[in-house]
């Protein structure tokens, strides 16, 4: 099976990369503003240029995780947001479409708003921000033009191995082992998600000819505050390093809901309660993987 990973140079991307390598699977990449060895740069904005790749590649599988995912930043540049997120998935949709490619587009719980009790993938989306209301857009894009070969993959709070240490576990590492203190809502849950665990658990779906959205998180819901904690304490820091705060302290562009979470039930009857490891596992795992230097020298 050839596969076609659409923003490679990503974390998400990334750990679908090694995937691929670790089942001996032929992929392509592309990326957009980090350059990446052996991948295609490419924007998705650009239909001719998408269209094209596509087109030269023929894969059977088109993973979409190019996109604008900085929530903040789209809150204040809303047009960019949706021409990458929004015209960028229907521009990927269409050609795959043309060509007979499964798309694999790889959402966010953002599409939801204040969640008392967990969503399942049918309930009603209710996006509170300009990044979720562009992949609710996304989302209906590419359903529209690929009705039957399509699979949307929601999640949430991904961290583990990732070039540029921006996700919430490295990112805190970085300033825990620059003695520089972290600020994590106390009042803001999220159901933190190992991120090779995630592209396993993609490649698995994908393997089971799945099709239609599926929520594929860690089976933790916690605080932002208590994970903070966690990545300190199970890296050898001072756990009072980590400030608790409102999540309204934290002084962000966009509205965010305070109580996200998503129903595993499934993924879970697809392919099992053990598809994703615990925060501890998966934070311990992350903290000795050998690839890590950061986390090996904390």
């Amino acid at each position: 099976m050839s596969h076609l990973i659409l923003g490679v140079s990503g974390q998400i991307g990334g750990n679908l990369a090694t995937e691929c390598e670790l089942r001996q699977q032929p992929y392509q990449g592309t990326w957009y503003r980090w350059p990446q060895n052996d991948a295609t740069p490419l924007d998705v904005r650009d239909a001719e240029a998408v269209a094209g790749l596509i087109a030269e590649c023929q894969p059977e599988v088109v993973y979409l995780v190019a996109g604008m995912t900085q929530i903040d930043y789209a809150e204040t540049d809303r047009d960019e947001c949706h021409a990458i997120n929004g015209t960028g998935a229907e521009n990927v949709a269409k050609a795959c479409a043309q060509h007979g490619a499964k798309l694999v587009y790889v959402s966010s719980s953002h599409v939801f708003g204040e969640c008392p009790t967990a969503r399942k993938e049918d309930s009603p989306t209710a996006a509170i921000n300009v990044y979720g209301k562009s992949v609710v857009h996304a989302e209906n894009a590419i359903r529209a033009a690929l009705p039957e070969q399509h699979l949307i993959v929601r999640t949430s709070h991904v961290y583990g191995p990732e070039e540029r240490a921006k996700n919430p576990a490295l990112h805190a590492v970085r300033r825990l082992s620059d003695r520089r203190k972290i600020r994590a809502a106390m009042d803001r849950h999220c159901q933190p998600t190992y991120g090779p665990d995630l592209a396993a658990a993609i490649f698995d779906l994908v393997k089971h000819d799945c099709t239609g959205t599926y929520h594929a998180v860690g089976p933790d819901k916690m605080t932002e505050y208590a994970f903070a904690s966690m990545v300190a304490f199970l890296n050898g820091y001072d756990s009072d390093d980590v400030e608790a705060v409102s999540a309204i302290e934290l002084g962000e562009e966009a509205t965010r809901s305070r109580t996200l979470w998503l129903d595993r039930a499934k993924l879970r009857s697809e392919l099992g309660a053990k598809a994703f490891r615990s925060v501890g596992e998966g934070l311990r795992h992350l903290r000795d993987a050998e690839r890590i230097p950061a986390l090996r020298a904390a």
